[in-house]
């Protein structure tokens, strides 16, 4: 069994991970860390936004998080599971 993806996020207080996509999702939830946040595969250097990542569906609509609600839908984009 492979080991689950690992991510480095970059937030207003410095570098935190990695993390694994569970993290990620909780730091969202409890708004720890945005949609908009930095984030990078571990060993990579290509940067990009937490949404490219993990998204969260509330209700029948999926969106980037900063979820307020507390029944969610966990997604992710096709072939990153």
């Amino acid at each position: 069994m492979s080991e689950e993806q690992k991510y480095l996020l970059r937030t207003e207080k410095g570098d935190l991970g990695p993390v694994i996509r569970k993290e990620i999702v909780q730091l969202l939830l409890t708004n720890k860390i945005s949609d908009l946040t930095p984030c990078c595969k571990v060993g990579e250097n290509n940067w990009s936004l937490v949404s490219d990542h993990v998204q969260v569906a509330v209700g029948k609509e999926t969106r980037p998080l900063s979820v307020t609600k507390k029944t969610v839908r966990i997604t992710f984009p096709s072939g990153m599971r």
